[in-house]
């Protein structure tokens, strides 16, 4: 698979591997439909509860909390997941994916691979903690980035079996496991948050959601416990795959996260603290697009990635129809009110991040797009596209928000960040089309009913006298840190 896929030259469908998939009955088939609804049905469930909790966490934290506190955890927590991604090596894709991926043999290597790269990137972030604090110039910087890559550590401990349940299918395991661990997560930080009345909180409650994740993990996998064990077959599958997720998911992070990376040093910390709080509203819809590709899209068409090129495609696009239409009136909406969302749930310090959301969530309909079809060719061992879709978004960025923020300010900064997934899609669109799953004329009815749909929202607000969400974007002017 990595072999074919540094290729240039793309082979016909009919040459695609099979992705180690044998033919399957009627019957097995029926099964596989059930098991594709029922993680439907828990994604949207573990989705709905993921959010309200995140949202729960916001809003009282927001209160707890000055916007200098929140900017300065938001820039942790983007830098870490940066390491974090820049070392991944495909431990969860090859359990997923490779026909060994249930054996213990297989799991336990993996869980030592895991175990181990999770230490030696908190010796990473640790080396690494003070050089970022001299370039950011923020107090308490480096400091925070060892106690945060700790917990990278514990996680890294984490038992191969909540991989296993998404292999399987078993995703009201997994979104039980996730909802719990929330929970925690948030009942810490709140806790911590009255006691300290600092960043300090996020680091603390960070640990303790760690540790009970790994507690919980390995005590339901107390039956097939894992272990250290080495198979130089297994390292060499994983590893295999492993620079094409690695270059994947490192060009992902810096496309979808270079505009906090940057804006982290180009804007005041109270400001980057507001934008911050604009992009956690964003991440609703964004995770949800994550996991459905990763929970649902990739697994199943896994197991009927063997099917003829035409009647995969005629599968993918009935089935992908419902879930872009579900994020296209969720877009619109959240496009259309989210401004009134900010200022009705936010204390004042934060209301500048209601003319931001809207703005941000409208620019999540090419990446609904792209992931509804990525998991598809994720399953076919097409894995280069979005690397070179990232790449040139990337590049965007990269040049263009340094120009928007001296010229526009903060508002120019904001539309280039919106527009930016659009870089993404012309790649993506022409690896449809190689591989015969384009989608073209689905997306074109798509984007039709999303217009139609915020036409509307915004036509209502008008009557009813409420203006647009772009009402109180400020003067486009430069803003220096």
């Amino acid at each position: 698979m990595a072999k074919e896929a540094d290729n240039d030259v793309e082979p016909a469908p009919d040459a695609i591997p099979k992705a180690g998939v044998k033919k399957i009955g009627a019957g097995a088939q029926e099964s596989l439909k059930r098991k594709a609804y029922h993680s439907a049905f828990w994604t949207v469930v573990g989705f709905g509860a993921s959010s309200v909790l995140r949202l729960a966490s916001s809003l009282i934290l927001t209160r707890l909390l000055v916007p200098q506190a929140m900017g300065l955890m938001g820039l942790v927590t983007t830098i870490v997941q940066g390491f974090v991604l820049f070392t991944d090596v495909g431990v969860g894709y090859s359990i997923i994916k490779e026909k060994r991926g249930n054996d213990p043999a297989f799991l336990n290597t993996a869980w030592t691979m895991q175990s181990v790269r999770g230490f030696i990137l908190w010796g990473i972030i640790s080396l690494a903690a003070w050089p970022v604090q001299g370039f950011y110039k923020r107090e308490q910087l480096a400091a925070l980035l060892i106690a945060a890559g700790f917990e990278v550590a514990l996680s890294g401990l984490n038992s191969t079996l909540l991989i296993v349940f998404r292999r399987n299918l078993e995703l009201h395991r997994t979104v039980m496991l996730q909802i719990m661990a929330q929970v925690v997560g948030l009942v810490s930080t709140v806790l911590f948050a009255l006691w300290l009345r600092n960043v300090w909180a996020f680091v603390y409650a960070s640990w303790l959601t760690a540790i009970y994740n790994v507690a919980v993990s390995h005590y339901l996998n107390r039956q097939t416990p894992n272990r250290i064990q080495w198979d130089w077959t297994t390292a060499r599958q994983i590893m295999r795959v492993g620079p094409w997720i690695l270059c994947s998911t490192m060009l992902t992070y810096l496309s979808t996260q270079l505009d906090k990376l940057m804006l982290g040093k180009m804007l005041p910390l109270a400001i980057f603290g507001t934008y911050t709080i604009a992009t956690t509203m964003v991440e609703i819809p964004r995770t949800l697009l994550g996991r459905i590709n990763n929970m649902v899209i990739f697994p199943v068409v896994s197991r009927r990635a063997d099917l003829p090129r035409p009647e995969l495609r005629a599968k993918l696009m009935r089935h992908r129809w419902p879930a872009l239409m579900a994020m296209g009136a969720g877009i619109a909406l959240m496009a259309g009110t989210g401004d009134l969302i900010i200022r009705l749930l936010y204390d004042k310090r934060y209301h500048d991040a209601a003319w931001i959301m809207p703005m941000l969530v409208l620019g999540l309909w090419p990446r609904a797009i792209m992931t509804t079809v990525d998991g598809a060719m994720m399953a076919l061992g097409r894995l280069h596209y979005n690397p070179i879709g990232s790449l040139i978004r990337l590049a965007a960025i990269g040049l263009g928000l340094p120009l928007a923020n001296r010229y526009f300010g903060l508002p120019g900064v904001v539309v280039m960040v919106a527009m930016s997934d659009l870089f993404n899609l012309g790649p993506s669109l022409y690896g449809r089309w190689r591989n015969g799953l384009s989608t073209s004329i689905q997306d074109l009815q798509a984007t039709a009913f999303i217009l139609l749909i915020l036409a509307v929202v915004l036509g209502i607000r008008l009557m009813l006298g409420l203006g647009l969400p772009t009402d109180a974007i400020p003067p486009f002017v430069g803003v220096q840190p």
